[in-house]
């Protein structure tokens, strides 16, 4: 009878186990924990098999108490955590996801072995919140997330593929994504990317689709591009640096500001029917290419090539071109620059070619101050001072040459000879010497030459 009562005891006790086994471990606030045991043991949720993936297949929240450290036990192909539950959270609580492969290397020269399409955390359900911990050494991407997710205080680091993505609707913010085999961070459309670090990734750092928005963000070391957006994109207080591509370049309709773009191997700055305001660009291969835009409060300076291209139908105003390779600001056609300042370019302080309107601005130390004037532009209210010439390349005319000043140039105004701006250039008056240019006899619309004391 007593034999028969024990083993009835150890029974139930091991039916007991048995049955914890399977079910969910609760902490005291409701969340379902995870570890390398409950990974092992299965159950974390309906349908979760023993090993690997964690399958959560189950709204709720769940939290690692663990790092989950998966060498030789999964192959490169495996995902370690697949959410295919719509509204889950899962706080890594700190700790780590790890997979099996290795990157080395920075930038461009990202190596990462073995390969395989395995993921850190594999979410397509919708609404999935994803925070605070580490993601690092999966074949393919570190998180792959789905629509209407949030990635929040997760480092993903050295990943084959890209340390994050994120699906429609999006946010990201508070993130680390560096030395990953493919981009730090991918967005679909609709993405909001916040305060997030991407550097020494082998393709781009951050890269949206359309309708993104991008603030406070750095990306640096990349090999490709530092910072993209597709059309619509708006981004501010960036900082893109030492990138092997452009440092930021966004679609039409976007608008950048408040940002930095330096020692790029591509361009500084690219976009297109855009709005550019308050940047600094500085020591790219090309400082800013942005035509059919809205250019102002910008600074251009020590760039290869030239400092600010506005290609056709743009306006720059209150902007500074110093000390690039190229020409300072380059005005193809149907521009207007004004207010601005050209300063110690190798080429043209201001180069101008059709329909434009160049008014108001100081340019200086320049190869040419202004020059390469085609047809049916109008330059008015500019200074040059100490080009090596002033207003050169003054070639086929149709342009009206009115109310500027030139003075200390190795020539003041140079017309080339196809020149036929005949009554359209006003007259260029030279008597300034010895005193203060005042003539009362000169017509408002003229042009000084003011000769050295």
């Amino acid at each position: 009878m007593r034999a028969h009562l024990a083993f009835s005891v150890h029974s139930t006790t091991l039916i007991a186990l048995l049955l914890i086994a399977g079910r969910p471990v609760l902490a005291a606030d409701g969340v379902i924990e995870i570890n390398e045991a409950r990974a092992l043991a299965g159950g974390i949720s309906p349908g979760d098999a023993p090993g690997y993936p964690i399958t959560l297949s189950a709204p709720g929240s769940y939290r690692l108490t663990g790092d989950l450290l998966v060498a030789g036990r999964i192959s490169s192909n495996t995902n370690i955590i697949e959410i295919p539950a719509d509204g889950v959270t899962l706080d890594l609580n700190g700790f780590q996801i790890n997979g099996v492969t290795t990157c080395t290397g920075t930038g461009a020269g990202v190596s990462c072995l073995p390969g395989g399409s395995g993921r850190g955390v594999d979410a397509t359900g919708f609404g999935v919140l994803i925070r605070n911990g580490l993601v690092t050494g999966n074949a393919s991407n570190g998180i792959f997330a789905s629509l209407d997710a949030r990635i929040e205080g997760v480092r993903a680091l050295g990943n084959g593929g890209n340390g994050i993505f994120a699906g429609a609707g999006s946010v990201i913010r508070d993130c680390q994504a560096s030395r990953n085999g493919g981009a730090g961070v991918v967005g679909s459309t609709a993405v909001l990317v916040r305060d997030t670090v991407a550097r020494g990734n082998k393709l781009h750092g951050i890269f949206l689709q359309t309708d993104g928005r991008l603030a406070g963000n750095v990306a640096s070391s990349n090999g490709g591009d530092g910072i993209v957006g597709g059309a619509r994109t708006l981004v501010s207080d960036a900082n893109a640096s030492n990138n092997g591509g452009d440092g930021i370049a966004v679609g039409d309709g976007s608008s950048v500001g408040t940002s930095t773009a330096s020692g790029n191997d591509g361009t500084g700055v690219v976009a297109g029917s855009s709005s550019l305001q308050g940047l600094a660009v500085v020591a790219n291969d090309r400082g800013i290419d942005a035509t059919r835009s809205t250019i102002r409060d910008v600074t251009a300076n020590g760039n290869a090539g030239a400092g600010i291209d506005a290609g056709e139908g743009s306006v720059v105003r209150s902007s500074a071109a110093a000390a690039n390779q190229g020409n300072g600001i380059l005005a193809v056609g149907y521009n207007v620059i004004a207010d601005s300042a050209a300063f110690s370019n190798v080429a043209i302080g201001i180069s101008a070619a059709n329909g434009n309107l160049v008014r108001g601005n100081v340019v200086a130390e320049n190869a040419t101050g202004v020059g390469s004037i085609l047809g049916d532009n109008r330059v008015e209210e500019n200074h040059l001072l100490s080009n090596t010439c002033g207003f050169c390349e003054l070639a086929v005319g149709r342009t009206l040459l009115t109310k500027n000043s030139a003075r200390l140039n190795g020539t003041d105004y140079a017309f080339g000879s196809s020149w036929s701006g005949g009554i359209w250039n006003a007259p260029i008056r030279t008597n300034c010497s010895g005193g203060p240019c005042v003539n009362e006899t000169a017509p408002p619309w003229v042009n000084f030459a003011l000769q050295p004391e």
